[in-house]
């Protein structure tokens, strides 16, 4: 669950800055709302196009805040995605969560504890009487030291 606690605790710090960066511009510069997420945009993912700028002292230094904190998330929430791309831990964690959800939804099932021959051969029986399991695998392989 470490890769989606860390997409999710991301994605909530990149929607925070966009949250304070709009209410700044609208309360500080008296901005309209559409203006102020332009401007906090424009602001965090450095882009910078000029047409709107913070005009007040006030303005100014929560804009400095703004790209400090604004661009080190953003930095932050694109290392997290390309990382878990990269490493596809996405694709495990979303496996392993769908896997868990059917292991809870299970009721009266049977629980096989190994998977080597004997533990193949009973789990084609379960299949072949349709009884619901959950096979346990372990591999014991002797550590390198």
């Amino acid at each position: 669950m470490e890769p989606i606690r860390h997409a999710k605790i991301a994605i909530c710090l990149l929607f925070l800055v966009a949250v304070v960066g709009t209410v700044g511009f609208i309360y500080i510069e008296g901005l309209t709302p559409f203006d102020a997420l332009y401007l906090t945009i424009a602001t965090v993912t450095t882009v910078g196009y000029g047409d709107i700028v913070p005009e007040t002292q006030n303005g100014k230094i929560f804009t400095a805040a703004l790209i400090i904190m604004g661009v080190g998330i953003t930095l932050y929430v694109l290392i997290e995605l390309i990382e878990s791309v990269l490493e596809g831990r996405l694709s495990t964690a979303f496996g392993m969560a769908r896997v868990k959800r059917g292991v809870a939804k299970l009721q009266k099932h049977k629980i096989i504890c190994g998977g080597g021959r004997t533990g193949n051969v009973i789990a084609d029986e379960f299949r072949k009487d349709g009884l619901d399991f959950v096979a346990i695998y372990c591999s014991l392989l002797p550590q390198k030291t």
